[in-house]
């Protein structure tokens, strides 16, 4: 699968990293050998507009800075892409304001929210009520011991000591939900039609995702509801 570089920063503000959460390595402090494979030529931003011809879906589990910057470059990318999945905002969990991929670019979030795509969110307030994974789901992981499941709790490992610091009785999984729901659609039980911007100028709400159900606008798929159980199975057949 090729691999292609994008922005290395965000549109304006400073990079925000969260080695503290995930590791120096961002994969557990792992430290692996350096994958053989190297990242084609071409920069992120230019494929994406190269591939989008109407058909194509993305799923963006990050800081949304390489979509707004396609945006920026091609005014029509957004009515190029079939479906838009995004990974951000709701409830704070790196301010009290703000989830962590819509607070380290804002001004992205915006541009993207604005641009007309179809898009489908998976909100971090979504993570904590249907994405955690406890104690006896992680047995169920263990007595998999496959090469891939004893991967996934190596890589985990420093997250989930961080995530139970912060109170929360397990693993929270909020990119392998998106991912899953677009292998399976079934998985989203429910969703709400609203109006979402981000905020991109308070003092101590930058980054906050303004989410407006009464909108008579509305321009994003909210989902509310997630089929956990079947979830964990999905994922629990992917380990083994």
């Amino acid at each position: 699968m090729p691999v292609y570089a994008g922005c290395d920063r965000p549109l304006i503000a400073e990079w925000v990293g969260a080695e503290y959460v995930h590791g120096q390595d961002g994969m557990g402090d792992s430290f692996f050998p350096k994958a053989k494979q190297r990242a084609e030529p071409e920069h992120a931003v230019d494929e994406l507009l190269r591939r989008a011809d109407g058909e194509i879906a993305i799923l963006a589990q990050a800081p949304l800075t390489n979509i707004a910057a396609a945006v920026v470059r091609d005014p029509t990318f957004a009515q190029r892409v079939k479906r838009l999945y995004i990974m951000g905002g709701g409830v704070g969990n790196i301010t009290p304001a703000a989830e962590f991929n819509f607070y380290v670019d804002p001004e992205a979030a915006k541009i993207v929210f604005a641009a007309g795509f179809p898009i489908t969110l998976f909100t971090w307030t979504l993570t904590l009520s249907h994405g955690v994974f406890f104690d006896d789901d992680l047995a169920r992981i263990d007595e998999i011991d496959t090469e891939l499941a004893r991967f996934y709790r190596q890589v985990t490992r420093k997250a989930e000591e961080f995530e139970r610091s912060m109170g929360v009785p397990g693993t929270t999984h909020p990119d392998s939900m998106v991912c899953a729901a677009i292998v399976d659609p079934s998985l989203i039980l429910r969703t709400r039609e609203a109006f979402v911007d981000v905020e991109t100028r308070g003092e101590l709400t930058r980054g906050y995702s303004h989410i407006d159900f009464q909108s008579a606008t509305p321009n994003c798929t909210v989902v509310e509801d997630y089929d956990t159980k079947r979830f964990l199975e999905l994922f629990l057949d992917v380990l083994r």
